[in-house]
């Protein structure tokens, strides 16, 4: 796959969109993507929380929607001003990770990636597309939080 085409809207803004294949590869190719487009992103911390809400995202794709088959997902990244929106697509089965409830602190196994999605994100969609992907947009915004990994 070929590396993702970024654009520049403005010296203040920079997207990539991209499209990988659900498999056990996929985080890697995520990774490296992800490297590349974030790294003129000055604030680490804002650039690391994209990333983890990216991968959490693509993770529950790769294992949830898709299983052994894999499949496609679309990632569309925009770095603007002081925030960063991302928007993934994948063909799976209907899931709405808002209508899930998440606990307000991990506890066992699953909905920790609900959890985290909901504390990195100022804003956080969801939307079956109507031609049947699910699509979620999510924003990640500043924080005056000291960084807690």
């Amino acid at each position: 796959m070929p590396p993702p085409s970024g654009g520049k809207g403005s010296e203040m803004a920079d997207s990539a969109a991209f499209r990988l294949h659900a498999g056990p590869d996929t985080l890697v190719e995520l990774r490296e993507y992800c490297g590349s487009i974030l790294a003129p992103v000055q604030d680490a911390h804002l650039a690391r929380s994209a990333e983890l809400v990216l991968e959490e995202l693509v993770t529950n794709i790769v294992r949830h929607a898709y299983g052994q088959a894999g499949g496609p997902i679309e990632v569309d990244l925009q770095v603007e001003d002081e925030r960063i929106r991302l928007i993934v697509a994948d063909e799976g089965p209907p899931f709405d990770p808002l209508s899930s409830a998440a606990p307000e602190r991990p506890t066992g196994e699953g909905k920790r990636g609900l959890l985290l999605l909901r504390h990195l994100t100022s804003d956080l969609h969801y939307v079956r597309s109507p031609d049947g992907r699910n699509v979620t947009t999510c924003v990640i915004e500043p924080t005056s939080e000291p960084d807690a990994e």
